[in-house]
């Protein structure tokens, strides 16, 4: 298996990552693969695809009256 040094790592960051670390119940060294794997093993964001769908479902419920007079009516039915 791989090893891999860190350098540089701060006091801060080091008190931190045992904090992390202790509150999840492993070592400083397994809470810090687990975050590495978590940012990795995620599906990268694509900014385009995700404003195609907003404005797919922004198309799909259609225009939305938010005026003063509706949002107060909406709030005194405890619908905000």
């Amino acid at each position: 298996m791989p090893r891999i040094a860190l350098r540089g790592v701060s006091e801060r960051l080091h008190r931190d990552l045992r904090k992390s670390a202790t509150r999840n119940r492993r070592s400083v060294n397994s809470e810090i693969l687990a975050r590495l794997e978590s940012t990795f093993s995620g599906r990268t964001l694509d900014v385009d695809e995700l404003i195609d769908r907003i404005r797919e479902g922004r198309r799909a419920i259609g225009p939305i009256d938010t005026s003063d007079a509706t949002l107060r009516a909406m709030k005194e039915e405890g619908r905000l």
